[in-house]
Parts: structure tokens; C-alpha cells; sequence
């Protein structure tokens, strides 16, 4: 059976409601399985900054992990940083972060998903009983790069966003790999091939951790927003997967879905998990991909009350889109350009409100000039 992977808000009447959702759609062959989460701020740090995350304490959180395991979840913690400032070779910084993680496994965790290649090796040396889930943040793109993370003692792969429509690259793994177990990001909302990546999730990083007072902001995240709204198509051809199309991804050997949205409400979390569950969807894709990245937007830009969106991406509009990727194989990675398959659908399926538009770009494009 293919498993969910979903972030946890920490909040126990969430657990009630999983549990609730889980037994309505059991007969697809799809549950969610696997909860993940991290502290707001760590030593190691995350792959996400301290104000985006849940505000929870230390005892609530073990508290939560507990409840979660007792509910028949399987509690992941997250140490996804892609950078930790060389505090790994400092002893007192070592030792800080092999306690993390002997913290993790302590409370009842039973992997970490980590990008750095020394907490890969700290991890396998010093906590076996943890499994390694290599994070999208390691940004791995070939069978060898995949190949060495097995080796060394890495036991899920999830997939980096930008290889996530390249089927060819799916089969290989399932071919050459099939001890590396795949795990897919369903909702993730961000540019295909984006120029800001690398800095963005350094960024983020830096903001996550303990020791550099978690100073942070979203230049990427406005910059990567204003290149949204300026070509709209970048919404289709971002690395998303529509519910009622989950099972190309089982059928190339994925065997988890990864659904995004650290630090979003209970109730966006459950209609995601929802929508997915069911494998069915007939509303505004927004909804379940950007609606909740909309407000980290926003609040960045300033402003804690954001307008409506001005797209609206219609669902129903992509039956056989993702066929295209699965049959034909196009080579993305390489450059996008003259294909124009996503430009197609983006024609037919987008709604847009110009005047809005035009604002909301100019409002992202102000913010960054304040950053400047």
C-alpha cells in the first residue's frame, strides 16, 4: 500500500481527525502513514525558517511525537539544513548535534531527513536505529548521486522537485535501485529549475538554527513569487501532482507521497490530506499547492491580511497532462522552451485577474527593493 507523509501542526485533535480520514478512505489503497516535523529552532537546524514553523516547546513536542506513535504514526524528524556553518567540526558542535538526533530516536522518532552528507555519516556511525531520508534539499538528479547515498546507509530517497515529471528518471531508480525506497512531493509550489533555489534553502537554513538568532528574510521567496505572477505558465510548470493522478507516480515505484505545509493551519493540512486520500479533486489547484505559500507571501511582503488570489487553476483542466510526461519523456531538465505543453494547458486552465496581477507583482517586486 502506498503511504502519505504529511507535516503535523502538533496538535492532538489533528491526530483525531487523520485518524477519522484514514478510516473513511481506506479502500484506496492510500493512508497516511508517516508525520514529520522538527523544534522551531534546532542547533543542526531545518530546512525551514524559525517563523514559519509551528510554535511549539520542547515537552509539547515530545509529547506530540508520543501521541502520534500511539496512534499508530510513524514520527519523522526533520534535520534538512543544507547548510550548517562548519559547526559540525567543532567538537562542542558535533556533540551538540549527534544529541539532537540520539534525542530524536529517544522521543520515538523512527528516521531523520537530512541533506547534509556528514549528518548522513554522523547518523549511520552513531544512531543505527534511525532511518535516513535523504531530503529534495540534497537535490539529487542522477542514479549515481542516488547510489551513493544508499551506500552509505540511506534508506529513502525523496525525489528532487525538478525530476519529479522526468519518468525516465523514475524507471531508472526503480530499475537500478530497488532497495532505495522513493518518495514523491506532491504540492510542492515553487519554480521548475529555480534560480533561487540553492540560496533560498541556505537562507532558510540559516534562519532555522539556534545559534545565529534566526534572522531571516524571504528574498527568494518574493523574488520566486514575483516570476510567478509575471509568467503565469510557471504555474503549470511547477513540480506538482494532481490527487487523481498519484498513481503514475506508484506505478514508477514511488511508495510514498510526500504532501508540503509546515507550519500551515489543521484544517488546510486535513483538506490536503483529504483531497489526496480520495484521489480525487475537482477544484482550484491552488488550493491545495499555493494557496498556503500565498500568505508566507504576503507576511513577508508585510502584510498579515492577504488579498485573494488572483489565478484560478482549474483542476479539471489538466486530465492527460501529466500522460504527456509519462509517454513522451521530454527532457525539462535540459531547457523548456520550444515544447509547449504546459503552455497549452496553462491557456485553457488559468484564470487570471490582470488588474490583480499587476498589483501583486508590483507589491512583491517593492518589498524586494526594501531588502536592496
Amino acid at each position: 500500500m502506498t503511504q502519505i507523509a504529511m507535516p503535523t501542526p502538533f496538535s492532538e485533535a489533528f491526530l483525531d481527525a487523520l485518524v477519522e480520514l484514514n478510516a473513511r478512505y481506506a479502500h484506496n489503497d492510500l493512508q497516511v502513514r508517516e508525520l514529520y516535523g522538527s523544534m522551531p529552532l534546532t542547533f543542526t537546524g531545518t530546512g525551514r525558517p524559525q517563523r514559519s514553523l509551528p510554535d511549539v516547546d520542547e515537552a509539547s513536542y515530545a509529547r506530540h511525537v508520543s501521541d502520534a506513535v500511539g496512534r499508530g504514526f510513524q514520527f519523522t524528524t526533520l534535520f534538512n539544513t543544507s547548510c550548517t556553518a562548519n559547526r559540525e567540526f567543532d567538537p562542542a558542535g558535533r556533540q551538540r548535534m549527534l544529541d539532537e538526533l540520539l534525542r530524536a530516536r529517544d522521543l520515538g522518532s523512527h528516521a531523520i531527513v537530512v541533506a547534509s552528507p556528514y549528518l548522513i555519516d554522523l547518523c549511520a556511525k552513531h544512531v543505527p536505529e534511525l532511518r535516513i531520508h535523504v531530503s529534495s534539499v540534497a537535490f539529487c538528479k542522477s542514479t549515481k548521486e542516488a547510489a551513493h547515498y544508499r551506500d552509505r546507509g540511506a534508506h529513502r530517497l525523496i525525489l528532487d522537485p525538478d525530476t519529479i515529471r522526468d519518468f525516465r528518471f523514475l524507471k531508472r531508480l526503480q530499475r537500478e535501485l530497488p532497495e532505495l525506497e522513493l518518495e514523491a512531493l506532491c504540492n510542492h509550489p515553487c519554480l521548475l529549475n529555480c534560480p533561487y533555489e540553492t540560496y533560498c534553502y541556505n537562507s532558510v537554513s540559516h534562519g532555522s538554527a539556534a545559534t545565529e538568532d534566526a534572522i531571516f528574510q524571504g528574498f527568494s521567496l518574493l523574488r520566486c513569487n514575483h516570476d510567478k505572477l509575471s509568467r503565469v505558465v510557471e504555474f503549470v510548470k511547477g513540480s506538482w501532482c494532481r490527487p487523481q493522478d498519484v498513481h503514475h507516480y506508484e506505478q514508477a515505484g514511488v511508495t510514498t507521497l510526500k504532501l508540503a505545509g509546515r507550519g500551515r493551519s489543521s484544517e488546510w493540512l486535513l483538506s490536503v490530506a483529504e483531497a489526496y486520500l480520495s484521489r480525487d479533486y475537482h477544484g482550484d489547484l491552488m488550493a491545495l499547492i499555493w494557496e498556503a505559500q500565498w500568505k508566507a507571501v504576503w507576511r513577508t511582503a508585510g502584510r498579515d491580511d492577504p488579498p485573494p488570489f488572483p489565478i484560478r487553476v482549474d483542476a479539471d483542466a489538466f486530465d492527460g497532462f501529466l500522460e504527456f510526461f509519462v509517454n513522451k519523456r521530454p527532457d525539462c531538465q535540459r531547457g523548456c522552451g520550444s515544447c509547449r505543453h504546459c503552455d497549452s494547458y496553462a491557456e485553457s486552465a488559468i484564470a487570471v485577474d490582470e488588474p490583480a496581477i499587476a498589483h501583486t507583482a508590483q507589491a512583491m517586486e517593492d518589498a524586494t527593493q526594501r531588502l536592496l
